[in-house]
């Protein structure tokens, strides 16, 4: 027993970094490992010593040697008991496991080596070809866990590589609406949860009315009114905007504003600058960013009624008496049309190259290049907003409950709506829905779908709504830890092979789409990424970063991220180099990341998942903190690409089993390239990959939620045997004194 004890303390105090132990040597006879749900893996190392001394002293007798009888026995008793304890155990852990809910869990590995997954030493075009090419190949490995049935997708540690920015949001809302009084309203999708309209910040507390509002993305939101009035949202503050007056004039009102970006800039970049233009009465036409709008003089008298970006800087606006006015820089050029109608709204499609404008009797006027042509319509009520969508379609709205849909042949029909109430605006919100206002209050959204239909939301308090815009997703650097959506493409990508082999398979597709994590499927996924945020103070790097597992929902929505806690040393981090940072570059190899600030579950639905990220399934004291959060089910991503095809995979899957019956979890072990594993709450290792080719693994795993002593007390076992040894050597001392 002393011995055992000995032995269990020196395993306990002895510093490494893949931390092993005697005990994990005992993996695969389930029964004797059960006593790791009383004290962890170092009980079963006690007994293994413990068990080897009786077994000696046993073979002593034998030989006739003196020997312990009662250390003997009391070994063999030890061993005996464990196992019967082991045998109980385990038939009330494999039937917990039979009644446990189930959740169905798909694995990717797409043996990308390490080589492959950084694309290192490669030129620029054969660096972007591997890196996008890998992302497709855990897409198109993921649309077939989909297609099975898979409720969560787990890809391996730092597996989201892309190649430059990724399309995010850091709001939760995908559109807002601007009231007459300037208070606005967030409108929240939350897919089969239903939706949401809410009230926001009022845009300012003048006493002229708000007329209209525009966005270029999230955080650049400009509202104009009367008096010209002019204020700017960045998703929390609200700032007025300067507008140039001439002397001895009055501030006009102003009805229109568009928000995009000068030539050669993207509008949806994180950080950059606005170009705003507003239009109103009088023809006045403003332009300028966040800092102040100037007056561009016209000839036009008439009023302006709205302004649309149509991209490198220019813009379009159009007015009453049919004016259609061609905007960039500091001029403009006047239109000629065939119609001297009144003109109430236009839109860009991007999609198309296409520009529409709507107005009084049912007009619509088209451009998609310098040539403007009317187009029929079925209506002869005045259409007051016009929109696009991703694809191409355009939606006009107007009085009477009127709503037109032009079709790919270039008709316009009308749409059923079980309302007369008249429409005055109508936009896309950044996941594509199409929303429309009316005077009396009345917000609708149409369904997805050619066919879709409409249906009016619910939303007490908000009041009528003059104008709609999207909050459009922010092109940002991979992935700020602020971030709540990244986007999600509906629409699959090509295969990997297919991509290869012709890389203009993604000529004409946006920046978005290939960059989604979810493309072409919207199973909520767990994956590897890096995350960072600004660091302000000086003299610091300019941004820390994170080794990150992020949790997606199927909209797209971040429901967690959990940061490595139990960083790699000389991998991850250098020990000192914070206080030394010479240190990193006698190592430029290594990682500078920030260790995480606790261990972490994330709930999913009813379950909490428990999370690990490389070796921490190795690491008992990591375990045993996490085992505290009572997760269902153990999750762990990692990378052992970097020791290739050697025993290494096969010697961490074996460390990490202990992990289960500590905590009698289920054990998912997602690799990039093997060994991928799924191992039973009693440690039984039911499925798993090979080393050689890229493979997925499905099941449907028990939520276990069977308490054990281990989960409670940790490492207290391993403790005991260390006060024991410490008693023991203060008594031999104290005696020797004597």
């Amino acid at each position: 027993m002393l011995l055992a004890s000995a032995c269990t303390a020196v395993e306990y105090l002895s510093p490494m970094v893949f931390p092993w132990y005697l005990g994990n040597s005992q993996h695969p006879f389930r029964w004797f490992v059960q006593v790791a749900d009383l004290g962890g893996v170092y009980c079963v190392s006690f007994l293994v010593v413990a068990g080897n001394a009786a077994l000696a002293s046993a073979l002593e007798r034998i030989a006739k040697r003196p020997t312990h009888w009662l250390q003997a026995a009391c070994g063999l008793a030890l061993i005996a008991s464990a196992t019967a304890y082991g045998a109980l155990r385990l038939a009330e852990v494999d039937d917990a496991a039979h009644n446990a809910s189930k959740l169905r869990i798909g694995m990717v590995e797409a043996d990308i080596g390490i080589w492959e997954k950084e694309a290192k030493g490669l030129d620029r075009r054969q660096r972007a070809l591997t890196l996008h090419s890998n992302l497709l190949k855990h897409q198109e490995m993921s649309r077939e866990l989909a297609q099975e049935g898979a409720e969560l997708i787990l890809w391996p540690e730092s597996s989201y590589l892309p190649l430059g920015p990724v399309y995010g949001k850091r709001l939760d809302s995908f559109a807002i609406g601007l009231g007459a009084e300037g208070r606005i309203a967030l409108w929240k999708d939350h897919g089969e949860r239903g939706f949401e309209w809410s009230l926001g910040p009022e845009m300012g507390k003048r006493t002229p009315p708000f007329r209209a509002i525009g966005a270029s993305r999230e955080d650049s939101v400009f509202a104009v009114g009367d008096a010209g009035a002019v204020v700017r949202w960045d998703g929390r503050n609200v700032t007025p905007v300067p507008v140039q007056v001439l002397e001895g004039e009055a501030a006009p009102s102003l009805f229109g504003v568009a928000v995009g970006a000068r030539k050669g800039k993207q509008a949806d970049g994180d950080g950059v600058e606005p170009l705003v233009w507003a239009v109103g009465q009088h023809g006045h036409v403003y332009t300028g960013d966040s800092l102040g709008l100037d007056l561009i003089a016209t000839e036009v008298k008439t009023s302006l009624r709205a302004v649309t970006m149509v991209g490198g800087g220019r813009a379009i606006a159009v007015g009453d008496g049919g004016v259609i006015l061609a905007l960039e820089g500091r001029s403009y050029r006047t239109i000629s049309s065939d119609t001297k109608a009144d003109l109430k709204a236009v839109t860009f499609s991007a999609q198309s190259g296409g520009i529409w404008a709507v107005g009084a009797g049912g007009t619509v006027l088209t451009a998609t290049g310098p040539r403007w042509s009317a187009e029929t319509t079925p209506v002869e009520s005045t259409l007051r907003g016009v929109t696009a969508t991703s694809q191409g379609t355009v939606f006009a709205v107007g009085d009477r409950g009127t709503i037109l849909r032009r079709t790919p042949a270039g008709q316009w029909v009308q749409e059923a709506v079980p309302t007369k109430a008249h429409f005055n605006s109508v936009s896309v919100d950044a996941r594509g829905r199409v929303l429309a206002a009316d005077r009396m209050g009345g917000l609708w959204r149409r369904t997805l779908g050619v066919s879709g239909r409409w249906e009016r939301l619910d939303a007490p308090g908000i009041g009528p709504l003059h104008s709609i815009a999207p909050l459009d997703y922010v092109r940002m650097r991979p992935i700020p830890r602020d971030t709540r959506y990244l986007y999600q493409d509906p629409e699959p990508g090509p295969s990997a092979r297919a991509y290869l082999s012709n890389p203009s398979l993604e000529s004409q597709t946006s920046k978005a789409e290939r960059t989604a994590v979810q493309r072409g499927f919207t199973t909520p996924i767990l994956f590897g990424a890096i995350t960072w945020e600004m660091r302000p103070e000086s003299g610091e790097p300019a941004r820390k970063v994170w080794n990150t597992a992020v949790l997606l929902d199927e909209m797209g929505r971040i429901q967690g991220m959990y940061d490595k806690y139990q960083l790699l040393a000389f991998g991850e981090y250098i020990p000192f180099g914070e206080w030394f940072p010479s240190l990193y570059n006698l190592i430029p190899e290594a990682g500078r990341f920030t260790a995480g600030d606790d261990v972490g579950a994330f709930a999913f639905g009813p379950h909490k998942l428990g999370l690990m990220i490389c070796y921490e399934d190795i690491l008992t004291r990591f375990a045993g903190r996490l085992a505290g959060l009572e997760p269902h089910v153990l999750l762990n991503i990692t990378n052992d690409a970097w020791f290739g095809r050697t025993s290494e995979p096969y010697l961490h899957l074996n460390l990490a089993v202990m992990r289960s019956i500590e905590t009698h979890r289920p054990l998912l072990r997602s690799t990039n390239t093997g060994i991928s594993a799924i191992i039973g709450p009693a440690g039984r290792l039911s499925e798993q990959s090979s080393i050689d080719h890229a493979e997925t693994l499905i099941a449907d795993i028990p939520m276990m939620s069977l308490p054990t002593l281990y989960a409670r007390i940790g490492d207290l076992f391993a403790h005991i045997t260390l006060l024991h040894m410490l008693l023991l050597g203060f008594v031999r001392r104290t005696r020797r004194g004597r």
